[in-house]
């Protein structure tokens, strides 16, 4: 059996024939139909057109965070900071070490930290107390002959009670890197005057012999204020007991 063809295939290729014989023979025109008729079964085949859309992005702009850069003094040191702050730092180590002498090697001739009828005894009593003043921030030149520390101070006597501080401590310094004067700063002085009369009042009524030999300037004053500075070392010795019998300390927060 031969090969089949489409009827629409066969009509098409014998009228591309008849009009190729046609066109050769200089005969009459085609007929328009058949030229139709050609031309769409050789024009070739039409290809739809394709949009395509673009669509852009824009990226949201980046934000740059800046950090202030840190600020410097704007005064003009009128000491040596570095010699200063070794100053200070050696008085505080003599102070916590209990060593008046060196305490006070420290300061300036005429300050009156030196002086025993004011300030000096009663910073004796405080060390009889081993008060402790520790350093928590590296000291630092606060004005041009001022250094200042942060620091946390307690001792044997107010400490068991609950009773601390937490300060900028500054100490004046003059052109020879002796100090000046100084200001611990702390919070005072209404929890220490409290805790004193409540241990004065306690010790007169169950060590009343005791109380008798430290007999304070006043129930409200540390032992040994204006009276002998080892008086602080005796009343120390009762501190246990009068926490332990106590309602009201330790504080708390």
């Amino acid at each position: 059996m031969g090969h089949h063809q489409s009827r629409s295939t066969a009509t098409a290729a014998m009228v591309v024939v008849l009009s190729l014989v046609a066109a050769s023979c200089g005969g009459a025109e085609a007929d328009p139909s058949t030229t139709t008729a050609t031309q769409a079964a050789t024009a070739p085949p039409t290809t739809e057109a394709t949009t395509t859309t673009t669509t852009t992005t824009t990226a949201a702009p980046t934000t740059t965070k800046t950090t202030a850069a840190p600020t410097t003094p704007t005064f003009t040191p009128a000491v040596d900071p570095e010699l200063a702050i070794a100053t200070v730092e050696a008085a505080i180590a003599a102070y916590n070490a209990g060593d008046i002498d060196g305490w006070f090697g420290r300061f300036a001739p005429d300050s009156e930290e030196t002086e025993c009828d004011t300030w000096g005894c009663f910073v004796q009593i405080l060390m009889n107390a081993n008060e402790q003043i520790e350093i928590l921030q590296p000291c630092e030149l606060v004005d041009p002959s001022t250094v200042g520390c942060e620091v946390f101070i307690s001792n044997d006597f107010h400490g068991p009670a609950g009773i601390t501080s937490t300060s900028v401590a500054t100490f004046e310094i003059d052109a020879d890197l002796n100090i000046t004067n100084w200001d611990n700063n702390a919070e005072c002085c209404d929890a220490q005057i409290a805790f004193n009369f409540a241990f004065h009042r306690w010790l007169r009524e169950t060590h009343r012999e005791a109380f008798e030999q430290i007999r304070p300037q006043s129930d409200g004053s540390l032992p040994g204020f204006e009276r002998d500075v080892e008086n602080m070392t005796i009343a120390r010795g009762y501190i246990a007991e009068f926490i332990e019998a106590s309602d009201e300390y330790p504080l708390t927060d």
